[in-house]
């Protein structure tokens, strides 16, 4: 995904946005260049019963520059739910990643790139007992993480989940429930 100078919508953003060069040039710290995707478009992604680390969204891409540092930030929309109803424990989550790239990955694929989340994230809810109950609801998850890109390409950045043992995992990218991520680009 990539986005459009100026211009707001679906799947777009405002991309290489250039904050301003102090007199003298540019200095240690400044953030160069802000990149904003708000994805609506993807659609959703349903995972069931799987431990496959599936990517949950179409990727952002921007023009990175080597040796620079940039900055994730984001939240999506997901839900865990208790499969089919079937009676299980008392913790109904999924587990959340975010990894970049310098290869473009769709929706759905299961071709992974750099985990800048490191192990998963588990996002979900503990109930006081178990329960049947399908305990469906929107969550709210937000990451922030960074790296420094190792050349001058375009890269990419998504996010990628997996569900657990009787626990179906969604994730959402769509005009109601809009991804949203901004990068940073900081000057070493």
């Amino acid at each position: 995904m990539t986005g459009v100078v100026n211009q707001t919508g679906a799947r777009s953003g405002i991309v290489g946005t250039n904050v301003g060069t102090p007199a003298g040039g540019a200095t240690s710290g400044m953030i160069s260049a802000v990149f904003r995707f708000n994805d609506t478009t993807s659609g959703t992604s349903t995972s069931t019963n799987s431990g496959t680390i599936t990517i949950a969204q179409d990727a952002n891409s921007f023009s990175a520059v080597s040796g620079r540092h940039y900055i994730i930030s984001g939240s999506q929309a997901i839900s865990p739910r208790n499969e089919n109803s079937i009676s299980m424990d008392d913790n109904i989550f999924q587990y959340m990643f975010l990894y970049y790239g310098t290869t473009d990955r769709s929706i759905g694929g299961t071709t992974l790139d750099t985990s800048l989340t490191g192990a998963a994230t588990p996002v979900g809810r503990n109930l006081d007992s178990p329960t049947s109950n399908d305990c469906a609801g929107y969550i709210w998850w937000s990451y922030t993480a960074n790296f420094t890109a190792g050349s001058t390409a375009t890269h990419y950045v998504y996010t990628a989940y997996h569900g657990r043992s009787n626990v179906q995992a969604f994730v959402y990218n769509r005009a109601d429930s809009p991804h949203n991520t901004m990068i940073y680009e900081v000057m070493p």
